[in-house]
């Protein structure tokens, strides 16, 4: 097991125009930079079709912690 932290006030780190897509996109390794790859993560946590291309800035709070989570 690993620890990580969440914090409470992520606003910072969603101040941004880019897709979810393109946000985790960041945080990925060589082998995980694939859009097939991102995109299965993500549905894994509940982000289906075009909402993977929602700008991060528009997120509720409920979704902006399952994208935290993902990163």
């Amino acid at each position: 097991t690993s620890q990580s932290y969440l914090p409470k006030d992520n606003s910072k780190d969603f101040a941004s125009d880019e897709s979810i897509l393109d946000w985790l996109r960041q945080f990925a390794s060589k082998e995980e930079d694939d859009n097939t790859f991102l995109r299965g993560f993500l549905g894994r946590m509940l982000f289906s079709g075009d909402e993977v291309n929602k700008s991060v800035n528009v997120l509720s709070g409920g979704e902006k912690v399952r994208v935290m989570l993902s990163k």
